[in-house]
């Protein structure tokens, strides 16, 4: 939990949060919904991107990516978009595979802390 919770900057969730007065917090629960499968289905589409040696769509979808993550908080991952974002303008696919592969462990991780912050907010 401690590393789940650490890839998420709590404060963005807690930004959201003071959106919606009511105690379900319902925004932030649409939000952080949305937001999984949004972020799992690029995901996906970036794997096949990153295999294909498609640095355009790479460079495209991890943008989108980015944008998601920093604003809920996954500052790491969205650093790893940008990393990712760099080696695709410089076309640097082995780099590319090694970027992909970590930010594929750091959503996992910011997956969870999101599903662990909801559970917080409930408690």
């Amino acid at each position: 939990d401690s590393v789940a919770l650490g890839s998420i900057d709590l404060d963005a969730l807690n930004e959201i949060r003071q959106l919606d007065p009511s105690s379900g917090a319902i925004i932030l629960r649409e939000i952080v919904v949305s937001y999984c499968a949004s972020s799992s289905k690029l995901m996906l589409r970036l794997r096949s991107a990153v295999a294909d040696h498609n640095l355009q769509r790479v460079e495209q979808l991890a943008h989108s990516l980015k944008g998601g993550s920093s604003q809920l908080g996954a500052i790491l991952l969205a650093t790893l978009c940008d990393d990712m974002i760099a080696s695709a303008r410089h076309n640097a696919p082995e780099q590319l595979i090694a970027q992909f592969e970590r930010a594929a462990v750091e959503h996992c991780a910011v997956l969870s802390g999101l599903d662990r912050a909801l559970q917080n907010i409930a408690a």
